[in-house]
């Protein structure tokens, strides 16, 4: 499901530049995504004591989703100064 959630949210234009309604809008799905439990459910399944393929392979999902998300707060923040 992350997987998923990351490539929709890191679809960009096929042009190099990025519009500002882009980055609203990803930031906007990223609320949703909060809002409708995603935080909640990665947490339990990072807790979770089983470590396996699966495991690492949604760290690796966290970790782009942060740091994506990141990303998008930084040049919002930009773009308010």
């Amino acid at each position: 499901m992350l997987i998923l959630i990351n490539e929709i949210l890191k679809n960009k234009n096929d042009n190099d530049e990025e519009s500002d309604g882009d980055i609203d809008v990803r930031i906007s799905l990223r609320n949703e995504f909060i809002r409708n439990g995603l935080k909640d459910t990665l947490i339990s399944r990072i807790r979770s004591d089983a470590v396996d393929d699966k495991q690492d392979l949604l760290i690796r999902q966290c970790d782009d989703y942060i740091k994506e998300r990141e990303d998008d707060q930084q040049e919002l923040h930009d773009r308010l100064r």
